[in-house]
């Protein structure tokens, strides 16, 4: 064959090669041209490394690819083993492995599906293939070993329940309702038990009433709280994400109290220290030694202790309360708001009262006076006796009376119902059966004859009043209708006492020279100068109820009179106690009042003034005519008020309040300008010589005249040097220059009101027109000054 260009040679086809065809190749070794035909080359390749060959459907070698894929279409499949043991392959929605696949390595997936057959959805077992060790079924999950390693087995029952075994014992149960119980030891008894729809704990017990129920009601229950030494050790209350409240040890102490802390305000509300002494607002209760405990309630007022009784305690409240007064007070009520007994600082003990001497000062109460070993009892009449005692089954003792130790006196009791008082063998016995009183000697309980005298010659009785028979030497008896006959000692004249009443009637006259003076009827009424009782009738009368009545024809029924000396002519009392008088001042002048609050009338100088009848002397600057509770109504006076002073500065004659209508008109010429009629009015006051005029008025319509413009003023201003005033006013409608301040002002001597416009850094003034004032212009005007 000729020689050719690479270039001038024939392409020949794949298909046209046969073994026996030749390739040109360069022996680089031998730096020379050579030929090798197709079928030496195909050998080279078989029997070379890192050649894949492929015949037909088979392929020898090995075929390793980097950065390539190998790529199969739905279906086509990549089959192993000569049985075509493993086939893995894309049905076209899902990739397929059909046949077993052993792993000796690790599996790494997002997710593993193995479905085994009708009972067990996930099986592992041994090499052997016959024993489990995992198995996954409908209604369990069973993990299977040796008796040694044998671990979990969780089961759901025909109840629905997912138990939790270890070693065939139940350890742990949960119900379908979501309820958890955890068991003991043995396997057989929730100890641990979580209520799902009550939202509660409970341990030992599976039915806790409340969020966390430990024990039962048989059995005893501990819980413990354990911290290290020295370390906070509580309990923590919050309210939402709030700390409100800890108990528990170590929280501020650090001496091994038992605290109540209130995190809210940051304090100790209540602390049991180590000795047993409760503290309530301190952390340090007092102590009065190992032998006593002590319940301490301090608070900036004091401590209280409050009582209830169940289901009526709103009626029914007490406490035992202390306050910055240092007394223990014993308080009852729906608000503890009524005090029942105090003992006070002194030792004074005080039940209905808290006046330490209701006695001394006439209130109700009882009060045990500690520090004077003094009982006082004082109570109102209406209510019964202030003391009650009472001695049972046997006569005899039932008060003595001492002086240093030594018995004075006693009231005791004879016969069962007779009242005895007396010391020793003198005493008297009040017989009730017998209507009488007789002696009696208290040392013996016996009544004593002819023994007993009233008064001795130094020591005299004044009257004796009986309404009986006076047994004495020659008996004396005054019988009705007769009379007891006094003879004068000249033995001329006489008057008589006797019974003047008729039938019932027990009336006791007195008569002097054959006319009666005087009587007391039977109602115990004093009669003088009458017979019967009552204001209408002339004479004097004084009630048996303590009240006193004189009726006089045509002139005064009651005169008094104080010789010498000037003060008081009535004094008037209550409850024992002065409450006012009625006297004379020096110069024969009246006076009325109580303590330094009087009044001196004096007639020859149309006066009355202020008076202290306490000294009886003049009373300057001090009384009060009323108070903000307590005032007078209205106040006519004629004259003048003085105020801050006694000056004839000081004297307020004149007081002026009300309105009128101002005339608008101007200086030069007046014109005929009307105010708009809901606006026409300005008002005044007038105290003494102040006048304060004020309001607003609006312009209707137009102004008319020329030259300056005046408002009139119901007063005219002072005629002084220096006396023009100003005020303030605001206007609408008013021609006035830029820049410029309006104020009102009245000159001296002057009855109008002028409108001035000033400037700031210059004297001069400008006085407003009254062509100044556009339609309808208004004017608000408030000044004061001062009139003659």
């Amino acid at each position: 064959m000729a020689d050719k260009k690479i270039t001038e040679l024939t392409n020949i086809t794949g298909a046209n090669l046969v073994d026996a065809d030749e390739f040109v190749v360069v022996d680089i070794s031998a730096d020379e041209t050579k030929a090798i035909t197709l079928g030496e080359l195909k050998e080279a390749f078989d029997s070379g490394s890192g050649f894949v060959r492929i015949t037909g459907d088979t392929m020898t070698g090995d075929l390793a690819l980097s950065g390539a894929d190998v790529t199969f279409g739905d279906n086509d499949k990549a089959i192993f083993g000569a049985g075509s043991d493993l086939q893995i392959y894309s049905d076209g929605t899902t990739g397929q492995i059909t046949g077993d696949v052993n792993i000796t390595g690790t599996l790494t997936s997002d997710g593993l599906t193995v479905d085994t057959d009708a009972y067990r959805r996930l099986l592992l077992t041994y090499p052997d293939n016959f024993t489990s060790k995992l198995q996954v079924g409908f209604s369990n999950f069973y993990v299977q070993g040796s008796a040694t390693n044998d671990r979990l087995t969780i089961a759901n029952n025909s109840s629905g329940q997912t138990h939790f075994e270890n070693q065939s014992k139940t350890s742990m149960v949960i119900d379908n309702s979501g309820d958890i119980s955890f068991y003991e030891d043995t396997g057989t008894t929730p100890k641990f038990f979580w209520d799902a729809s009550a939202e509660s704990l409970g341990i030992g017990n599976t039915s806790p009433t409340d969020k966390l129920h430990l024990g039962t009601n048989s059995g005893g229950t501990q819980l413990k709280i354990q911290s290290g030494s020295g370390v906070n050790n509580c309990i923590l209350y919050t309210n939402g994400t709030t700390d409100s409240w800890r108990t528990g040890m170590n929280l501020t102490l650090t001496n091994g109290s038992y605290e109540f802390y209130d995190d809210v305000n940051n304090v100790a509300r209540m602390v049991i220290d180590s000795s047993g002494n409760v503290g309530i607002g301190t952390n340090a209760p007092y102590s009065f030694g190992v032998n006593a405990k002590t319940l301490n309630l301090n608070g900036v007022k004091g401590g209280a202790v409050a009582f209830t009784r169940g289901t009526n305690s709103a009626t029914k409240q007490w406490a035992l309360r202390t306050s910055d007064d240092d007394a223990l007070r014993f308080e009852y009520g729906s608000t503890l708001a009524s005090e029942a007994m105090r003992i006070d600082s002194s030792g004074n003990v005080m039940v209905g009262t808290t006046n330490g001497a209701p006695v001394s000062n006439n209130v109700v109460g009882i009060s045990a006076r500690g520090q004077y070993g003094e009982l006082q009892v004082s109570t109102e009449g209406s209510t019964g006796a202030p003391l009650y005692l009472n001695r049972k089954t046997s006569d005899g003792i039932i008060a003595v009376f001492r002086k240093d130790g030594n018995t004075v006196g006693s009231i005791g009791v004879e016969n069962s119902s007779d009242l005895t008082i007396g010391n020793a063998d003198t005493g008297l016995r009040f017989v009730a059966g017998d209507d009488a009183i007789w002696p009696f000697n208290m040392s013996t309980g016996a009544d004593r004859d002819n023994a007993v005298s009233l008064g001795v010659p130094a020591a005299r009785f004044k009257d004796l009043y009986l309404s009986g028979t006076a047994y004495v030497d020659t008996a004396v008896e005054i019988h009705a209708g007769n009379s007891l006959k006094l003879q004068n000692v000249s033995g001329n004249g006489f008057a008589t006492i006797q019974n003047a009443g008729a039938g019932t009637n027990t009336d006791l006259s007195f008569n002097t020279a054959g006319s009666e003076a005087m009587r007391i009827d039977s109602s115990g009424n004093l009669l003088v100068g009458k017979t019967a009782a009552g204001i209408a009738n002339a004479g004097s009368e004084f009630s048996s109820t303590g009240r006193a009545f004189f009726t006089f024809d045509g002139g005064g029924p009651l005169q008094l009179n104080r010789k010498t000396s000037d003060g008081d002519i009535i004094e008037l009392h209550k409850d024992g106690t002065e409450v006012g008088s009625i006297g004379v001042a020096p110069s024969n002048r009246l006076y009325i009042g109580n303590s330094d609050a009087g009044l001196r009338f004096l007639g020859d100088s149309n006066l009355i003034t202020p008076w202290n009848p306490s000294t009886n002397s003049n009373s300057d600057n001090l009384l009060d005519l009323g108070n903000n509770a307590n005032r007078w109504k209205d106040v006519y006076v004629g004259g003048g008020v003085y105020l801050g002073g006694t000056g004839s500065a000081n004297k307020l004659d004149d007081y002026e309040e009300g309105s009128y209508t101002p005339t608008v008109y101007g200086a030069t010429t007046a014109g005929s300008t009307t105010l708009n009629s809901s606006f026409n009015k300005l008002h005044y006051t007038k105290i003494g010589r102040q006048v304060t005029i004020g309001g607003e008025i609006r312009i209707n319509g137009s102004a008319s005249g020329s030259g300056m413009l005046r408002i009139s003023t119901p007063f005219t201003n002072i005629n002084e040097s220096g006396s023009e005033f100003c005020g303030a006013i605001g206007v609408w409608g008013v021609n006035y220059a830029d820049g410029a301040s309006l104020t009102t002002s009245i000159a001296k001597a002057s009855a109008y009101l002028r409108i001035i416009e000033s400037f700031d850094n210059t004297s001069s003034e400008t006085a407003v027109e009254i062509t100044d004032l556009a339609t309808n212009a208004e004017l608000t005007i408030s000044i004061t000054f001062l009139t003659s």
